[in-house]
């Protein structure tokens, strides 16, 4: 859960839920782990009840956390080589070309105070060494019991077994994260004790723009666009469902699950997914000299981490966002050159005019890497490269027919 921005926020919420009384407590104390379980059972309900054997929780410092995130990363790296998926970003610059591995460390460290383990199935609390404000570390827990209750009475197996890209587990964080959101503004009020019926979900929309002013600031807007951004769009999305029909009705939307960040970026109202239209490109061919390696699609919430780079204003860069309806994303390295890569990415938009809104803003930027835009009806195909390639590449302009 990340613990900057909610907490800024929780505060000015005027309302509250459930029947049962809950004071801010140490959340390190299991007395207090207990209290919040219970909490968490009166304002979400469930199908059958999730805490017949309430899930682990553990603490630890945040040295141990640091330590723990660095030897995963190791892990990581040390099983799947080069990571090919960050180092085109960083090409794209929604990532910043010259993060290191201790940055990308610092960002995930600084930006979790607790976290729900689906693999153990166990909830650990990071301790930073005082307890600064009870009530917002209650929520905090609050919303990883939410997750462990996800996982038990849904089953996060189920509902990532469709999921094939990055746009695909980003709309599925949205879900899953705005859900937590909600219930820990539901517990947050519940300590404060005033009626549910009070609530103004209006303060997503104000958490939303404070988050994309940051991204478009960010020298990394990808890592905070694919994160911190997640909580209040989720949140929005959710908060619908909930006042339609209260947790049963929130429930529902598990069912049959949005499977794109476009859904959230559209806004609060109806629930219904949008479906994209059919995709008709196939693979694009490599460059010379270079092999595929990775394949995906994207999503908005990318589309719009590239448009901040290259957007005058942030409003441009989200509605940017919002005329997306499906892409491509390609990358390819040169088997003799550890250091060359290449990036082909097909972005399509709702018609002609929105994709070549993109290409006029790229075209009114100095960009510091090669890069060639083209936009073919409503797609806007885009090249870049840190390659030095040995003729012009043309394969990215085409559309290869599925």
């Amino acid at each position: 859960m990340n613990r900057n921005s909610l907490c800024a926020l929780l505060f000015s919420l005027a309302a509250c839920s459930g029947d049962s009384a809950l004071s801010p407590c140490d959340i390190r104390e299991s007395s207090c782990q207990l209290d919040v379980i219970l909490a968490v059972q009166d304002v979400r309900g469930s199908l059958w009840d999730p805490w017949i054997e309430p899930p682990p929780m553990d603490v630890i410092s945040e040295a141990e956390y640091r330590a723990q995130v660095i030897a995963e990363r190791a892990s990581a790296r040390a099983q799947t080589g080069i990571d090919y998926f960050t180092e085109a970003l960083k090409l794209l610059r929604m990532i910043d070309p010259d993060e290191t591995p201790s940055d990308e460390t610092d960002f995930m460290v600084d930006s979790v105070a607790a976290y729900y383990d689906a693999n153990a199935h166990h909830v650990t609390i990071i301790d930073r060494g005082e307890v600064e404000d009870q009530a917002a570390d209650v929520g905090t827990l609050a919303h990883e019991l939410v997750h462990a209750a996800q996982d038990r009475d849904v089953g996060f197996g189920r509902l990532y077994r469709d999921v094939v890209s990055s746009d695909n587990a980003l709309a599925m964080s949205a879900l899953l994260e705005g859900e937590a959101v909600l219930y820990q503004y539901l517990i947050d009020a519940k300590q404060r004790d005033v009626p549910k019926t009070l609530i103004d979900w209006r303060i997503l929309d104000g958490w939303t723009l404070d988050v994309r002013t940051r991204v478009f600031k960010h020298v990394s807007p990808y890592r905070l666009a694919s994160t911190e951004l997640l909580y209040p769009l989720g949140g929005a999305y959710d908060a619908s469902a909930y006042k339609a029909g209260g947790p049963l009705e929130l429930r529902r939307t598990y069912d049959l699950p949005p499977l794109s960040a476009s859904r959230f970026i559209a806004g609060r109202g109806s629930l219904d997914d949008i479906a994209p239209p059919p995709w008709t490109c196939g693979l694009i061919d490599p460059p010379p000299k270079h092999e595929f390696v990775l394949g995906d699609e994207l999503g908005a919430l990318a589309l719009y981490s590239f448009a901040t780079r290259i957007a005058f204003a942030e409003p441009a860069a989200w509605e940017r966002a919002r005329s997306w309806t499906g892409d491509r994303f390609y990358v390819y390295r040169n088997p003799d050159d550890a250091g060359a890569l290449a990036v082909v990415w097909l972005v399509r938009f709702t018609d002609n005019q929105a994709a070549i809104a993109l290409h006029n803003m790229l075209k009114a930027v100095a960009w510091p890497r090669p890069l060639e835009a083209i936009v073919r009806g409503d797609t806007l195909h885009l090249f870049a490269t840190r390659s030095p390639m040995d003729m012009p590449y043309a394969g990215f302009m085409q559309c290869n027919p599925l």
